[in-house]
């Protein structure tokens, strides 16, 4: 018996004394006294014993209530393809869901990376737009929603959308991050369809063939478009929203949790509110699943358009989202192929933000630029030296140094 129930049991007794006018320093003088003594230690040892023993089934019966219910918030998140975190910038101290680490295809045995570490895994392209809007999360307390592509341990990029709210403490963040791979794929396949028969059309000149095959694809985008209405809406209702006040709920009582749960009106409500949202969730992914399949089925009907059109073909014009790096190594690869040898290339790019501009036209200003300072450069010296730096200004730069 430890030593605080022993003095439990010393107060308790003390008390039923005082209760009874029975001086604790007195001893009893008759038998009928002493019957009566020991039958109030009893009373206070049976009082202790029944206390101590609905003390053991409360915590008992908290305790399954809690595992029961991380087990529907594990369930919830891994429905939606969701997992939440939350970050220090003090300490630099991130914290992750289980479900977090499956996403990202990370062992949650292992401690999550730090934030630093979580930029380097994220796609050149996307990082930029990243890093910005998280220091300004930290510094200015601006909530922010992105898009990125994080590198999984087989070296594959996959889509992700995280979405970080600011909390009242300095530099405290907490989040989601849900998958939307197979979302970002269809769209990247539309758009590249749409991009070839269009360019198709444009090149040949001809308004019927135009005419027949906007007319073909127009029709299949109709479906698709209420394919992808149904799929847009389904994700604004925002259940992710409901989840995350749950889990911020959770984290406020992480030291009174049992007590939340059992006796708090917000608290009680939270395993069945849970098992609600997880049947809504999950009757969402299956109309979501329906949709992705009629899009799959578009995108091969557009396909077999597209491929009774292959005799028109040639380049068109268009304006996309473009990273200037990626694009100056193609115009290196395409002007340099035949001078590797004679020419030292050293690249020097920092972090930049995606431009919107015509590609074509772009790669060929770069390609007339890399050539004349190619041509330049072997007149000028036998062992040159090309440097390529990219710099990040109020407007777009590009700047070669010869020599």
């Amino acid at each position: 018996m430890s030593y605080k129930i022993i003095m439990d049991i010393h107060k308790l007794l003390q008390r039923q004394l005082a209760r009874l006018k029975i001086d604790p320093n007195q001893k009893p003088e008759s038998t009928e006294q002493w019957i009566t003594f020991l039958n109030h230690i009893n009373n206070t040892y049976i009082e202790v014993d029944q206390e101590r023993y609905m003390h053991e089934r409360s915590t008992a019966i908290s305790s399954r209530e809690m595992m029961n219910l991380n087990e529907k918030l594990e369930h919830a998140q891994h429905i939606v393809g969701l997992g939440y975190w939350s970050y220090d910038g003090n300490t630099d101290h991130t914290i992750w869901s289980n479900e977090l680490f499956t996403l990202f295809h990370l062992n949650p045995i292992n401690k999550p990376p730090t934030l630093n570490e979580f930029i380097e895994l994220i796609h050149e392209r996307d990082r930029f737009d990243f890093v910005q809007k998280v220091e300004r999360a930290l510094n200015e307390k601006i909530d922010y929603e992105c898009e990125i592509r994080v590198k999984n341990p087989d070296g594959a990029y996959h889509w992700y959308r995280t979405i970080g709210q600011c909390l009242d403490a300095d530099k405290q963040l907490t989040g989601i991050v849900i998958d939307i791979h197979k979302n970002k794929i269809a769209e990247e396949k539309i758009k590249k369809l749409n991009q070839q028969i269009s360019s198709t059309a444009r090149q040949a000149g001809m308004a019927e063939v135009a005419t027949t095959i906007l007319h073909n694809i127009g029709n299949i985008l109709n479906s698709s478009n209420v394919s992808i209405s149904l799929v847009k809406n389904s994700y604004k209702q925002a259940y992710y929203k409901k989840l995350l006040r749950v889990v911020t709920m959770i984290e406020q009582h992480q030291t009174d949790l049992a007590h939340f749960l059992s006796h708090d009106p917000k608290g009680m409500i939270i395993p069945e509110f849970l098992l609600s949202l997880s049947k809504i969730i999950l009757e969402e992914e299956e109309k979501n699943n329906i949709e992705i399949d009629n899009l799959q089925h578009d995108l091969r009907h557009i396909n077999q358009i597209v491929d009774m059109q292959k005799s028109i073909g040639g380049l068109s014009s268009f304006r996309e989202s473009i990273y200037v790096p990626e694009l100056i190594d193609s115009a290196l690869n395409i002007t340099m192929s035949s001078s590797k040898k004679d020419i030292e290339i050293i690249k020097e790019f920092k972090l930049t933000p995606l431009i919107f501009v015509d590609k074509t036209k772009l790669l060929h200003i770069l390609i007339n630029l890399i050539q004349n300072a190619k041509d330049s450069v072997l007149e000028k010296t036998s062992n040159p030296t090309k440097k390529n730096r990219n710099k990040r200004t109020k407007n777009a730069e590009l700047r070669t140094n010869n020599g």
